[in-house]
């Protein structure tokens, strides 16, 4: 596991994981076509795409993240946050 590519918060919250537990993960690549081709062969489950920033949300589980964080073509895989717009009313 390269631990450099892995969120500190995230770490954290997959020590507590069990050995099926999944959690969403946003996966940041070098180029999202090969990446999600990649994906789709092993079955794991796409939550949402982020073309624009080679980016994925996906369900991984702490074995899952490990082998990720272990491939070249991964930047960085840190945990899901929700994130809502602010309006001045």
């Amino acid at each position: 596991m390269r631990i450099n590519k892995i969120d500190e918060r995230l770490s954290e919250m997959i020590t507590a994981l069990g050995g099926f537990e999944k959690i969403e993960c946003l996966v940041r690549t070098l180029n999202y076509r090969s990446f999600n081709s990649y994906i789709k062969k092993y079955g794991e489950r796409i939550v949402k795409g982020y073309p624009f920033i080679n980016s994925f949300s996906i369900e991984l589980s702490k074995k899952e993240i490990s082998r990720l964080s272990n491939l070249d073509s991964i930047v960085y895989i840190s945990a899901s946050s929700n994130v809502f717009a602010l309006m001045n009313v």
